[in-house]
Order: structure tokens, then C-alpha cells, then sequence
């Protein structure tokens, strides 16, 4: 186990491989996505203090191509592995979920998302969908289409579904036409005007107002890869309770135009600014999730090589003393739930452990591309993967096909200077919010401002 300390200085316990990261708290391309998640990144609270919620990362991707947007982008002297198409479908919540929802948070799939719909996530500005009485869902007091924003959320306790082998991956929508959508039923609902011409989907008023009732009331939204984390400024956190606060969300968010239009864009065999076959919204059951019990798991060649903490901008004394506990558990869970189940032989992984020591899986996204690393660099997790086809050749059939602790690489932050920081922090509020931070921009600002004036008095003389 590796631990990263003060600028950098790495502790080794056990079989290590590689060299140590750079600066403090080892290298890294960036922040994670949420995610995960992404499935997002993730707000939350440590396990002592239950009053902060947040929703599973979207990874990545949380979180995190294959993982979302949000992910880090690659340094240019630490190159990723090349991506393929095939390789982001893969990552896709509408392909995996399916074959993994025994051990997966609980999720709706509304599917395929109408073409009215998706124009409507392409226009600009903020405007939401009008409610409309076809739905047959009464418009909620605390959809922003009612009323204002709330300010304050209920908060969930740690995540433990008792109905997770739950068989159903869709939430029953009217008969649809349109594309076929990987496993789940579709969602007919082209869009009409009201007199006001606002945009109105009822059908998928709907269907997401019983998916969110069938998941315990609450829930947090992503696309196919993304989540809208970065719009958690609109209202003050992603959770959602009723179709407005989707939408809101959905609209607020500058991620979820990785889904519209880049998902490929990193692909060796696609070309950039293609658009998936079929857009998906996942509705994920809503729960509490203490940043300290995420884990992000690397695998190569079938192989779980490393592992590491998946909020790296918080230290967590109490955590370098378990990571060995950490390691041995997600290596079993590995072994019997994930391990020669997804179609990819290289990929990234993360997972969520509960107070009571159960794992589940949050997400999946593509190694290589945009996925953050965190604690590794690219080329040290390829060294470790060069190590490992070492070590398997000389002792061919030694562990009978069971991941063994010691030979992944674990990593934790060990230190408050081994905090990383959030690389895309930018997306967290709107872009004039933003630019108040920064003396510059407020001086271009007030600049305009006096060529505005100084333009209105000529006019005014002329």
C-alpha cells in the first residue's frame, strides 16, 4: 500500500511497483466527475457527520469519455491509452446497468429519450418545459414550475436498498415509436407548444414522476454518461423530488453537453461531435454517501492492478489504517460480482462500501480518454499492469483466478497537503459568478459598461 504524504514523500507497505507521484499528492489529470457520479462527483459528508447528502458519482464519469464529463484532462507528458468507440458504449448506464443491477445503486431507465426533448436540452438559456394536464401528474408545490427553488434538502441515511434485485430496469411509459433503447421501454413524447410556445413533454412528465416515486421519493439525474453536478448551484443540490427539478437541473448544466455531442470525440475510430444512437436519462435512487467509503478501481487485461480513494480533495485520517481491510474486501467483490462480466478487458471502476461493509458498484468508465486517474499517473498504472503480466508469467496459476490484496497497488491521501485539487471547480457556478473572482474580468466588465454609456450619450447628441 502507497500512501501519499507531504509533497509527495511516499510510505510503502507491502509489494509496490512503480515510482512515486509528482508534487503533493501524487500525479494526477485532474478532478473526478462525477462523479462520478459520475455516475458524478459526489457532495457529501464524512460517516460522523450524516447531515450532508449527495448523490452517487457519476465517474466519472459520476463522474467521468466512458466516464462523463468532469473528468480530468490528460497532461500532455502523461498521454492516455487510445480509446475506441466500442470502448464508451460500453461505459454507457443504458448497456451496463442491466447485467449489474443486483449490485448497483437502484436505477430507472427512461429510454429512448424523445427528439423533442433533446432539442429542447440543446437550446440555450433556462426556460423550462410547461406542465401540462395530459401528464396526469399534479403539479407538485415543490417543482420549480410552481414555485421557487427550495433552498434546503431532506437528507437520506447511507445507502442500503433493500430492493435492489429489483428485475425492473425501466419505468412503463405510453407506447412508443422511435428508436429501440437498449432494454427498457420507451418514452413516446415528441413535445408540443403551449400558447406561450414553452416546450411541453408530458409523456416524460410522466415517467419521470413514477420513477421517482418507485425509488423512495428522491432521486439525481445523468444522461448516459454524465450527471448535472455542476448545476447544483441552480438549487442547491441535484436532488430532485419532481420532474421541474430534472429538467432544471438537466438545463443548468454545461456537463451533460459531453453526452449531447462529445461522447466520441476522444475516440481513435470516430469522429468528433458525433451524437450517441440514443439518448438515455437515468434516474439513480437518491442516498448518503460519505466521500471517505468511494473507491475508484483500475483493471487491465481483466486484471484489478490498482485502486485508490475517489475523493482525493479531503484527508481522511482514520483511512490509512484500513486501506488493507479496504483493499481485501474490493478485491473480493471484484473476484465475484465485476470480474469477467463486462465486455471491456480494460476499464475503470468505482464502488461505494457501506458502514456495514457491503459494496456497491456506482459506475464505469473507459481506461483511457478523459478518466481521472486521482492518485496514479497513466504511466505508472501501465507499469503496474507490465508488472503484473511479469509476476503472472513466472507463476503461472498461482492464486487459481483470485485477485490477491497483495498485488494491488492502494493509494490514499495521507496528509492535508496531499489534497487535490478540484480542476474543474469552474463549473460549479454560473460564468458571471465566476468571472467576479477574477480583477481582470471585473475591469473588462466595467469597462464595457462605460463604452456602453459613453456610446448612449453620442447617440443622444446625434
Amino acid at each position: 500500500v502507497r500512501f501519499i504524504g507531504p509533497g509527495g514523500a511516499v510510505a510503502v507497505r507491502g509489494r509496490a511497483m512503480g515510482d512515486t507521484g509528482e508534487g503533493g499528492g501524487g500525479a494526477s489529470s485532474g478532478e473526478a466527475r462525477a462523479p462520478p457520479t459520475s455516475d458524478a462527483g459526489v457532495s457529501g459528508g464524512m460517516e460522523a457527520d450524516p447531515v450532508v447528502a449527495g448523490p452517487a458519482p457519476e465517474g466519472g464519469g459520476d463522474g467521468g469519455a466512458g466516464g462523463g464529463a468532469g473528468e480530468g484532462e490528460a497532461d500532455e507528458g502523461d498521454p492516455p491509452p487510445p480509446i475506441t468507440r466500442a470502448d464508451v458504449e460500453a461505459c454507457d448506464i443504458s448497456r451496463w446497468y442491466p447485467d449489474f443491477r443486483r449490485v448497483a445503486i437502484r436505477t430507472k431507465l427512461l429510454h429512448p429519450l424523445p427528439a423533442g426533448f433533446v432539442a429542447y436540452l440543446h437550446q440555450d438559456g433556462l426556460m423550462l418545459p410547461a406542465h401540462s394536464d395530459a401528464s396526469g401528474v399534479a403539479l407538485s408545490p415543490a417543482d420549480p414550475r410552481h414555485a421557487p427553488v427550495r433552498s434546503g434538502v431532506e437528507v437520506d441515511s447511507d445507502y442500503d436498498d433493500d430492493d435492489s434485485d429489483d428485475a425492473e430496469v425501466a419505468v412503463a411509459a405510453a407506447p412508443a415509436g422511435g428508436a429501440a433503447g437498449g432494454g427498457g421501454d420507451d418514452v413516446d413524447d415528441a413535445g408540443s407548444d403551449d400558447s406561450d410556445g414553452v416546450p411541453a413533454f408530458p409523456e416524460l412528465d410522466r415517467s419521470i414522476h413514477e420513477a421517482i416515486a418507485a425509488l423512495g421519493g428522491a432521486a439525481f439525474p445523468k444522461l448516459n454518461w454524465s450527471s448535472a453536478q455542476d448545476a447544483s448551484w441552480v438549487s442547491g443540490s441535484v436532488r430532485c423530488t419532481t420532474p421541474g427539478e430534472v429538467y432544471l437541473l438537466l438545463k443548468a448544466s454545461d456537463l451533460i453537453g459531453y453526452d449531447l455531442d462529445q461522447a466520441f470525440d476522444k475516440c481513435e475510430d470516430a469522429e468528433g461531435g458525433v451524437a450517441p444512437a440514443a439518448l438515455c436519462l437515468a434516474l439513480r435512487k437518491w442516498c448518503n454517501l460519505f466521500p471517505a467509503q468511494e473507491w475508484r478501481c483500475f483493471v487491465k487485461g481483466g486484471k484489478l492492478i490498482a485502486m485508490c480513494q475517489r475523493n482525493c480533495r479531503q484527508f481522511f485520517d482514520f483511512l490509512p489504517a484500513q486501506a488493507d481491510e479496504v483493499c481485501e474486501r474490493l478485491c473480493a467483490f471484484f473476484d465475484a460480482s465485476v470480474r469477467g462480466k463486462f465486455p471491456l478487458s480494460d476499464y475503470v471502476f468505482d464502488v461505494y462500501e457501506t458502514r456495514e461493509r457491503r459494496t456497491w458498484l456506482l459506475d464505469f468508465n473507459v481506461y483511457g480518454g478523459d478518466t481521472d486517474t486521482l492518485l496514479f499517473s497513466w504511466r505508472e498504472l501501465e507499469e503496474l499492469a507490465a508488472g503484473e503480466d511479469d509476476a503472472g508469467a513466472e507463476g503461472e496459476g498461482e492464486g487459481g483466478g483470485v485477485t490477491l490484496p497483495g498485488d494491488v497497488e492502494v493509494r490514499v491521501v495521507e496528509s492535508e497537503s496531499g489534497i487535490l485539487f478540484k480542476r474543474h471547480a469552474h463549473h460549479a457556478l454560473p460564468e458571471d459568478i465566476f468571472d467576479l473572482s477574477n480583477p481582470a474580468a471585473i475591469e473588462r466588465a466595467v469597462e464595457a459598461m462605460r463604452n456602453l454609456d459613453g456610446a448612449a450619450v453620442d447617440g443622444a447628441g446625434a
